[in-house]
């Protein structure tokens, strides 16, 4: 499993990959809310602050004497790109389908259509 360690105002915060388990927890606690193809991102996190917090102990750790509350903007950004670094795989191909299970898509990519030309 993949991992990467942050060092932000002295603290270091472990980037961990994304498992399959994780995936299911979010799902469960966050299914209804995701599934609104209109939902407020920005709000989401305002409203549901807490909840967005627990759901991402398992793979952003932080020391027991620090809090994700601490962060600058700027730190976020760096969680974030080792977010991205960590979870490529998770981000490239497990992410649409979540997603399209959310919003009650069809997870699995379109068929291709055979084209036949008539001479």
């Amino acid at each position: 499993m993949k991992s990467k360690i942050l060092s932000i105002d002295g603290h270091k915060i472990t980037i961990k990959e994304v498992r399959p388990k994780d995936v299911a927890n979010i799902l469960a606690n966050t299914k209804e809310i995701f599934g609104d193809p209109n939902l407020d991102v920005m709000a989401f996190i305002n409203e549901k602050y807490d909840l967005v917090i627990e759901l991402t102990k398992p793979f952003i750790v932080t020391p027991d004497d620090f809090s994700i509350d601490e962060l600058g903007f700027s730190d976020f950004e760096l969680i974030i790109e080792g977010f991205k670094e960590v979870n490529d795989s998770f981000l490239e191909r497990a992410l649409p389908m979540m997603q399209g299970v959310l919003i009650g898509a069809d997870p699995q990519p379109p068929k291709k259509k055979k084209v036949t030309t008539k001479n």
